[in-house]
């Protein structure tokens, strides 16, 4: 579906669904283009806290040491 010259999702989709969908790309820049894309496709804008939440997501689940020391900051808060 077309609107405005645009892509539109057919199904719509929620932060979250959008948020793993990006978390399956390979780099970080391709998460984040991803992510703006569905969350624009969706009519909905992306703000600096949410690419800091999908950065660090993406950190720990391709396990980089920045990724892990989120981890274990993490469980010393708990």
């Amino acid at each position: 579906m077309t609107k405005n010259g645009k892509k539109q999702n057919v199904v719509p989709t929620n932060e979250g669904q959008n948020m793993a969908a990006a978390l399956e790309c390979d780099t970080l820049r391709d998460a984040e283009v991803l992510f703006r894309a569905l969350q624009h496709a969706n009519d909905r804008g992306t703000t600096e806290s949410l690419y800091a939440e999908l950065e660090r997501r993406w950190e720990i689940k391709q396990q980089t040491p920045f990724g892990q020391w989120l981890e274990k900051v993490a469980a010393d808060q708990s």
